[in-house]
C-alpha cells in the first residue's frame, strides 16, 4: 500500500488533496536502465516522472557521502510502474519532489523500488524528521545510511534486478 511522503521541511503542511483521480497508462520503466550508472541527467518533460527521479536519484547518490542519512518511506513493487508515476504525481502534488528519492532495489527476490525522503548530516535531525513523518502520515519509515542504499543498489544490480523486473529469471 502506498501511502503519501512527508512535507520538505521548507513546505508548509499541505492541505488534503482529494482521492487521484486516474491517470493515462504510463510507459513500462527500463529496469536496466535505472540500475545502470547514469553520467548525466535529462529529466525532460516527455519522460515519466518515475524515470525522472531516477535520473535525478543517480546524480544525487553520485554526490552524497556515505555517511548521510535519508528516510526510507516506502518500498514499491518495479512490476507496477504505473501504480508507482501515479504515487509519484501524488506525492509531487501534495508536497513535491525535491527531496523525494527512487531508487531500483531487490528485496526476497522480487524487484522493487525504494523512495527516500531527504539528506540530513546529523543522524539526531533525521530521526527527529523521521519521528515527525511517522506522526503525521501514520506510517513506518525507516533510517538508511547513503552508503548502504549505494551497496543496495550496487548488490541488486549484480543480483539480477532488471531481469527479475522483466519476468525473467534473476
Amino acid at each position: 500500500a502506498a501511502v503519501a511522503a512527508p512535507p520538505a521541511a521548507s513546505v508548509s503542511t499541505p492541505a488534503p488533496v482529494p482521492k487521484e483521480q486516474g491517470l493515462a497508462a504510463q510507459p513500462v520503466v527500463n529496469v536496466d536502465a535505472a540500475l545502470a550508472p547514469s553520467p548525466a541527467v535529462d529529466a525532460t518533460p516527455k519522460e515519466g516522472v518515475l524515470q525522472q527521479r531516477l535520473a535525478v536519484t543517480q546524480a544525487w547518490l553520485d554526490k552524497e557521502g556515505n555517511d548521510r542519512y535519508s528516510i526510507q518511506l516506502i518500498l514499491e513493487n518495479a512490476d507496477n510502474p504505473a501504480q508507482l508515476e501515479r504515487l509519484l504525481r501524488k506525492i509531487d502534488t501534495e508536497v513535491g519532489l525535491e527531496q523525494v528519492y527512487v531508487y531500483p532495489t531487490r528485496l526476497g527476490g522480487i524487484a522493487r523500488f525504494g523512495i527516500v525522503y531527504g539528506s540530513f548530516a546529523v543522524r539526531a535531525e533525521a530521526v527527529e524528521e523521521m519521528k515527525r513523518i511517522s506522526q503525521q502520515w501514520r506510517y513506518q519509515p525507516q533510517l538508511r545510511t547513503i552508503g548502504g542504499l549505494k551497496k543496495e543498489i550496487a548488490r541488486s544490480r549484480n543480483d539480477g534486478v532488471a531481469q527479475q523486473a522483466k519476468g525473467g529469471p534473476a
